[in-house]
């Protein structure tokens, strides 16, 4: 990242979400807004009642909680906890399909999707000699 001058202020463990329980609440916060069922002993996100094309795991059938749960409640931290207005994340090119699942995820628990934004890079290695 610092190719592309893009420096951290603070780094954040995800396990921090898990101590800490901000992904339990945030979960508790898509249930209550009425954006999870149970099927098939996991927790899914209805991620079809905003649009997207499909629904998503939250919680698993063995009780491990996905990726995407864990961004939610990383967001809703950035957003509610620590009061952010505006988010910019930085992602891969290949996470293009996520934003959009995000952005909804932010609108179920009240945040706001629009306060997300994501700039997608394409990257690109070189070679010693600049190829």
């Amino acid at each position: 990242m610092a190719k592309y001058r893009i420096d951290y202020n603070t780094w954040f463990s995800e396990l921090t979400l898990h101590n800490g329980g901000e992904l339990k609440q945030t979960i508790d916060i898509l249930t209550k807004n009425g954006y999870t069922y149970e099927k098939e002993g996991a927790l899914w996100y209805k991620g079809t009642a905003l649009g997207e094309e499909k629904d998503e795991v939250l919680v698993r059938a063995n009780g491990f909680s996905t990726y995407f749960a864990a961004d939610i409640a990383y967001h809703y931290d950035k957003f509610v906890t620590r009061g952010f207005d505006k988010a910019i994340n930085v992602w891969g090119a290949d996470h293009h399909g996520h934003v959009a699942r995000m952005q909804g995820a932010l609108d179920a628990i009240g945040v706001g999707g629009d306060k997300l934004d994501v700039i997608l890079m394409q990257l690109v290695r070189l070679t010693r000699d600049g190829e």
